[in-house]
Parts: structure tokens; C-alpha cells; sequence
């Protein structure tokens, strides 16, 4: 007895290879919007046929949480829950069941919080040739603008007009001014952190310089 088969069983025992990139320069980010996109690697010569795709995030170690579950497209976005470090991936699943994960991205540090900087205050009044300009509450900013205003004593007008004294990182600090006599000095910084915010601080230090007798 003899028989002719003319079927063919395809055997796939290859996962998916997928590399996964995010839309995203650098590893901070104020913005609480991540985009990822992912391809398929060839392997053998032969293209895979992806049935979907899950995209994956997980935070300070957390669990892994699905985002966008049986996808075909090959990019994502999510919206991010809160400040904190995240991180990325994609499980992708062929025809034949096989599933493949991708490498798991570069943590990303969301931080939409600005820093409260401030100047550490200072005397209303001062006989001193300098002025030591130093800051607190300093927590994650590393570098600031100094803005300054000075006007001749008992000749201050309504508006202060601001000037750039000059930018310096936060390990700059303490900074020394010298001082002119008989006049009134304004200070006030702006603040940023490594994500860009900043705090519109309009607070400001002033004093007035006399060393007369």
C-alpha cells in the first residue's frame, strides 16, 4: 500500500524579534506624553506574520501593565500616570503562536514639578562692601538666573526693572556681589530643574547699602 501526501505542515518554533525605540531624546522629560515605536526584525529570510502587538509599561519596579493590547499599528503613546521612572516594552505574537518581548527601553524620569528655589534672605540693611547671594531649598534644581535691579536710595521707582546679573549652576553657590554706597539692591532668581521646569518667581530679596557715618 502506498500513499501520496500532498499536504505541508509548516513548523515555526521562532519567536518575533522586536526592537523597540522611543520617541523621545534624552531620559528626563517634563512632558507626561511618551510616544514608543517598534519593528520586526527578518529572521531566516523570511518576514513574520505578526497577528499583534501589546505594549507595556512598568514603573519603579512595578509590574508590568498593558497600555495598548493587540495592536497592529507599530507605535503607541501613553499618557503618563505621575512623576516617577518608566520603562517600556512589547510582547509581539505570530501566526503560529510564538510570542516574542523586546528588550525592555531606557528608564524614562518624568518630572513635571518645578523647583522651589530660593535666595536665602538677606538684612534690610547692610555697611558691607559685598553681598553673599546663596539660595535654599535647592532640592533638584542645578542652575539658575540671577536677575538684579539697583537704584540710587530714596530714588525707587514704582516697577522694579530687572537686569541678568548672570547663570550659574546651583554648585556656583555662594556668589559675592560688590556693593556701591547709598543705594537700594534688588535680587531674585529663576530656578531649573534637569527637565526643563522652572518656577516664574517673582519674590525677590531686597536692601539698602549705607556706610556712612
Amino acid at each position: 500500500f502506498c500513499a501520496d501526501y500532498d499536504t505541508e505542515t509548516l513548523v515555526d518554533l521562532s519567536a518575533p524579534h522586536v526592537i523597540l525605540e522611543l520617541r523621545l531624546e534624552g531620559n528626563v522629560t517634563n512632558i507626561n506624553y511618551i510616544e514608543i515605536e517598534w519593528s520586526v526584525a527578518v529572521q531566516n529570510g523570511n518576514p513574520e506574520t505578526i497577528t499583534g502587538y501589546d505594549a507595556q509599561y512598568r514603573s519603579s519596579d512595578g509590574n508590568w501593565t498593558t497600555f495598548e493590547e493587540n495592536t497592529l499599528s507599530k507605535w503607541a503613546g501613553f499618557n503618563v500616570l505621575g512623576d516617577g521612572i518608566y520603562e517600556f516594552r512589547v510582547i509581539a505574537s505570530d501566526n503560529a503562536g510564538n510570542k516574542g518581548i523586546s528588550e525592555v527601553s531606557r528608564g524614562v524620569i518624568v518630572d513635571t514639578e518645578a523647583p522651589n528655589t530660593r535666595l536665602t534672605e538677606l538684612p534690610e540693611l547692610t555697611d558691607s562692601e559685598n553681598v553673599v547671594i546663596n539660595l535654599t531649598k535647592i532640592e533638584d534644581a542645578i542652575n539658575f538666573t540671577l536677575y538684579y535691579s539697583y537704584y540710587r536710595e530714596g530714588q525707587e521707582p514704582p516697577t522694579i526693572s530687572w537686569d541678568t546679573y548672570g547663570s550659574y549652576n546651583t554648585t556656583e553657590v555662594p556668589i559675592q556681589i560688590p556693593l556701591l554706597n547709598q543705594y537700594h539692591y534688588y535680587f531674585r532668581i529663576d530656578a531649573y530643574d534637569l527637565a526643563g521646569n522652572h518656577l516664574a518667581n517673582e519674590s525677590y530679596e531686597d536692601f539698602i547699602v549705607d556706610r556712612d557715618p
